[in-house]
């Protein structure tokens, strides 16, 4: 325990005793996360250390002169947080304690007299001197700390410098708890919200997958936070004819969900003939250029197919979508490349025309977004589009278990670090 002669006031000061009580407050300080605590434990230490009778705490923060809040006064036997609650402080205007307030300088009053009227007289009641230490913010006096005794005389300005100092070191600490507690806050209530843009992102994607005659489908949805900008849905067409969909908003997080569900409503709602992918993505980048990204960056990629189950038949058109990788019954490698375009947002006439690929039994399409192939390692290298297809070619696994091997592989690639971007996988397998 420091003695309480330590601190300034008690008359035997020395540096070894002022270093000893001031490391003892600090350590005592460093232990409270909540500012409020943070400040009634320094009050109360001083009080305990200095011998005062009282302390008092006023503001004049988002005020008018001649009024001010009375934030803390040990006078008063319950005390609420101000931060908190800043409207339930009390409203005074003027007497002795606003007057030095907004005169903003430290001072000693060696005998305290009030007029009859000073709305300050019910926490001053009792004491007789005073010590002012104002508390700075960006430069202003916006609040201020009184510390009383009973007897006059009781306060000597020398002791003015090291109080003021450390009342303001005191303060910027308190308000740096402060900072954290609202950032805290805002951060849960952030997640709240994100949380349920995820939920609406999800609600958006297919509940299960669909059977589709001659096609056994797998797919893996990831997102880097909370909600995310990675899109795929499955459209029955006519003549048993499936339309397949994997898209990839830009940028990240809620703005990314909210084109992902731009996307979602737009290609639920626009006609879409059987036979043409290309016609269906002019469609949709019509909608996007004229009415939701025309006065922003946002763009989305997409590749659209349908697949013709009787004749094991895929159309297709990409805009500016990673193209899907096949690996082929015969063990060979190919890419659907061969209709790429612009992404959608980007021209309103873009062009986007259709390619045909003829499948066979056995063979296996990757369908993916480039939060795969853009997964970075601790040196800043990319995994890269040749290990995704060299892991296709080598796996002689189910869909599964190609999955689950490329997930491996992006892992170990990424040294265990979370992913940055949004990663969708579908593997269509034909049969």
């Amino acid at each position: 325990m420091i003695s309480r002669h330590a601190l300034p006031g008690s008359g035997r000061q020395n540096s070894k005793h002022r270093l000893a009580a001031v490391e003892y407050i600090v350590r005592e300080l460093s232990r409270q996360t909540d500012p409020w605590q943070m400040l009634t434990t320094y009050a109360d230490e001083v009080r305990r250390f200095l011998r005062v009778g009282r302390t008092i705490g006023i503001s004049r923060r988002n005020l008018k002169r001649p009024y001010y809040r009375l934030v803390r006064s040990t006078a008063r036997k319950r005390q609420p947080d101000p931060w908190k609650n800043p409207e339930s402080l009390p409203l005074l205007k003027g007497g002795l304690l606003g007057e030095l307030l907004y005169a903003g300088i430290p001072r000693v009053i060696r005998r305290i007299r009030l007029r009859d009227d000073d709305p300050g007289a019910p926490y001053l009641a009792g004491e007789q001197s005073l010590m002012a230490l104002p508390q700075y913010e960006q430069g202003r006096p916006l609040d201020m700390v009184f510390l009383l005794r009973k007897k006059p005389s009781a306060f000597s300005p020398s002791e003015l410098p090291e109080l003021v100092w450390l009342s303001n070191l005191i303060s910027r600490a308190t308000d740096n708890l402060v900072l954290a507690r609202q950032l805290r806050e805002a951060h849960a209530l952030l997640e709240e919200e994100m949380k349920a843009v995820a939920d609406v992102q999800r609600s958006l994607l297919p509940k299960q997958l669909p059977r589709i005659p001659c096609l056994e489908l797998t797919v893996r949805y990831e997102t880097a936070s909370r909600a995310g900008g990675d899109y795929y849905d499955f459209f029955p067409l006519a003549d048993g004819r499936w339309g397949i969909l994997i898209a990839d908003a830009s940028g990240h997080g809620a703005p990314a969900a909210v084109l992902m569900a731009i996307t979602h409503t737009i290609a639920h709602t626009i006609p879409r003939p059987a036979s043409s992918p290309g016609r269906v993505l002019r469609l949709i980048n019509r909608h996007f250029c004229f009415e939701h990204v025309a006065d922003s960056e946002a763009f989305v990629t997409a590749f659209f197919c349908v697949f013709d189950p009787r004749k094991r038949l895929l159309v297709y058109s990409c805009a500016g979508h990673p193209p899907p990788r096949i690996k082929h019954a015969d063990g060979g490698m190919g890419s659907l490349d061969r209709a790429d375009s612009l992404p959608l947002g980007i021209l309103p006439g873009e062009a986007y025309r259709d390619a045909v690929q003829q499948l066979r039994t056995g063979d296996r399409i990757l369908f993916y977004t480039d939060g795969v192939t853009d997964a970075v390692r601790p040196d800043g290298e990319r995994f890269g589009v040749e290990r995704l297809a060299a892991v296709l070619q080598g796996s002689r696994a189910d869909a599964p278990g190609l999955m689950a091997r490329l997930l491996r592989d992006l892992g170990r690639f990424a040294g265990g670090r979370p992913a940055t971007d949004d990663c969708t996988l579908l593997v269509a397998d034909v049969k």
